[in-house]
């Protein structure tokens, strides 16, 4: 487990986690990207935790966000890291828009 950074970002830490794999910049980049997109529809969030993590064939992505009175978490899994990234960023724009 290597903890890659922690930016300030807007007035709020993100912290991206890699696990079993080099980080690089294009994954970093592509994560603050699909952040960017939900920092748009949601406010008053504290902090982001975002952990990527590869097993085998399988890429996983978990993304926890903690708002001021309340926390969201998501998780997916796919043979791509990117597409991971994707589903579990769509999974927390979900679970904003309820």
């Amino acid at each position: 487990m290597t903890k890659l950074s922690q930016f300030d970002n807007q007035g709020y830490n993100i912290s991206i986690v890699g696990k079993h794999f080099q980080m690089t910049d294009a994954i970093r980049n592509y994560v603050f990207e699909k952040l960017s997109k939900i920092e748009k529809i949601a406010d008053h969030i504290i902090d982001v935790a975002v952990t990527l993590d590869a097993q085998k064939l399988e890429f996983s992505c978990s993304v926890l966000m903690n708002f001021i009175h309340f926390h969201i978490k998501a998780q997916a899994s796919t043979g791509d890291m990117y597409s991971a990234i994707d589903k579990a960023t769509d999974r927390i724009r979900i679970l904003i828009r309820k």
